[in-house]
């Protein structure tokens, strides 16, 4: 289960030839040319001695006899794109997502800033790899079912909802070819990253390209949501037969599809399924089950079969848990906000894997004394009983977060995140 997670952001094979690179501690900074920063942000890191202490603290987070919690972030390179101080040459989303060759490059002078800044426990400073993946944001599959794409100043792509009004019906007349459409684009793109990244290095290390986005989905509700907006909700409760016609067409179009590229593009499997739909957060626990319960037993039925799931979902949806761990065996929860912390471990038991922490909103404007305490109210809560939990930002990590914001949260998790025995 948390292999999975770590997966591409933590070597799968440490060594101690790694973790004594060259036998000497190496002190890095990011490099002007390479990736801007703010001077008052930069903190020396001892990556030798900061790797050995996550090898160790990952090998007994495996064995269910923890150390200390880890520190796991959620983030995309757009933190680099939309934040001015990193992005000096003012190159805009809309210019990266329609230049394979600049994503690219962009992706590694990602990874190059978050290893020699942003604290968490990956494989810090030059990695054995460098991760990369094709990442428009969460705009592909919406515009594969015929949405159009917008670019709004200064944030990442979103699209508009394209079924609504008297133009609900259209979407049964698309042909939704498993490749067509931005689906075309992103393949592009994806053959792109497997070509160059043959032989590519980056300071003197390879790069390995991540599975592509189009074998998971957005969520199948989530997605109904975006080509309906709003008027979904009605739908459900004045429309019902439209409702499970529009429902089981995208359920059947996005399986389809993802059967389709993973018979293009074989990838290793892996133990648990991944899925997301953070929609669900509009729905009742009754309506959830009524309406939408049985969308999701099939779709992970066809595309994970009986394998255990970790599941992302943003916002309100903590009295969902229940329902999802026993319906859909959700034994891994990638928590946003809010969350009671409080109840949370009581409610679902000791044996879920909870990842969540800090609010977005917090690191960003708050200052790190709120941001320390804070993450270690979270820590007190009895959320640690059961040695299942991973402190991460809540959720998704925006622009601009400052610096000493993250190693707040992270020192604080060193100091009262330890187990004892």
């Amino acid at each position: 289960m948390i292999n999975d997670i770590k997966k591409y952001c933590f070597p799968e094979n440490l060594s101690e030839n790694y973790l004594d690179i060259k036998n000497y501690v190496r002190y890095t900074y990011v490099s002007l040319h390479l990736c801007p920063y703010r001077d008052s942000d930069v903190q020396k890191i001892d990556f030798t001695k900061f790797n050995e202490e996550v090898a160790k603290a990952w090998t007994a987070f495996d064995t269910r006899k923890p150390i200390r919690v880890p520190v796991l972030l959620s983030l995309g390179y757009r933190i680099c794109i939309l934040d001015k101080n990193l992005n000096k040459n003012g190159i805009s989303w809309q210019q990266v997502i329609d230049d394979p060759e600049l994503m690219f490059k962009e992706q590694l002078r990602f990874q190059y800033y978050i290893r020699h800044n942003i604290p968490q426990d990956i494989e810090m400073g030059v990695p054995q790899m460098w991760p990369v993946s094709v990442d428009f944001g969460n705009v592909v599959e919406s515009e594969w079912f015929g949405c159009d794409v917008k670019y709004p100043s200064d944030q990442v792509a979103v699209t508009d909802h394209a079924h609504m009004g008297d133009k609900k019906n259209a979407i049964f007349d698309l042909t939704l070819d498993p490749f067509s459409g931005s689906m075309q684009k992103f393949r592009q793109f994806y053959d792109y990253f497997l070509d160059i990244a043959k032989g590519y290095e980056f300071h003197g290390r390879p790069v390995k390209v991540a599975p592509p986005a189009m074998m998971g989905t957005d969520g199948i509700f989530t997605l109904a949501f975006n080509l309906r907006g709003p008027e979904l909700l009605e739908d459900m409760l004045l429309d019902p037969d439209y409702y499970h016609k529009l429902m089981n067409f995208i359920t059947n179009a996005v399986i389809t599809r993802i059967k389709a590229w993973r018979k293009l593009y074989p990838v290793e499997q892996t133990k648990t399924g991944f899925f997301s739909d953070d929609c669900i957060q509009f729905l009742s626990v009754d309506s959830y089950n009524t309406h939408v319960l049985s969308y999701h037993k099939k779709y992970l039925k066809e595309i994970f079969g009986d394998k255990p799931i970790r599941m992302h979902l943003c916002g309100d949806v903590q009295r969902h848990f229940l329902t999802l761990i026993k319906n859909l065996n959700v034994v891994n929860f990638d928590t946003g906000f809010p969350i009671n912390w409080s109840t949370l471990r009581d409610e679902i038991g000791p044996d879920i894997l909870i990842e969540g922490g800090v609010p977005i909103m917090d690191l960003s404007c708050k200052d790190s004394d709120f941001v320390k305490n804070s993450a270690i109210k979270i820590l007190k809560s009895g959320i640690m009983k059961g040695g299942l939990f991973i402190m991460k930002e809540a959720n998704n990590l925006p622009p601009s977060v400052p610096l000493e914001n993250m190693w707040a949260m992270y020192n604080a998790v060193k100091e009262h995140g330890r187990y004892s025995y």
